[in-house]
């Protein structure tokens, strides 16, 4: 939530935080996409992103997750309710 001159509470700028949450539901939508078998570059094709960028989107993901590929990272994301 921005407060006075549009800066949130921890610091950061109101835009700041919109591009944050737009990647993160990004981030989300390919490794939906990732978890249902599409390879990086369908991925990206409908997300209108590179097949790199898609890649390191769900390897980082992966590892945040603790998970071993991007097939793992979707299970554990999708088990905790996140996708």
């Amino acid at each position: 939530m921005a407060v006075g001159g549009g800066k949130t509470r921890t610091g950061q700028s109101s835009a700041a935080c919109r591009k944050a949450i737009a990647f993160a539901q990004l981030s989300a939508r390919a490794a939906r996409l990732a978890e249902e078998g599409l390879s990086n570059l369908e991925v990206g094709e409908m997300l209108q992103l590179s097949p790199g960028t898609v890649r390191n989107y769900l390897s980082e993901a992966a590892q945040k997750l603790g998970a071993g590929n991007r097939i793992e990272a979707g299970r554990i994301a999708r088990a905790n309710g996140w996708l």
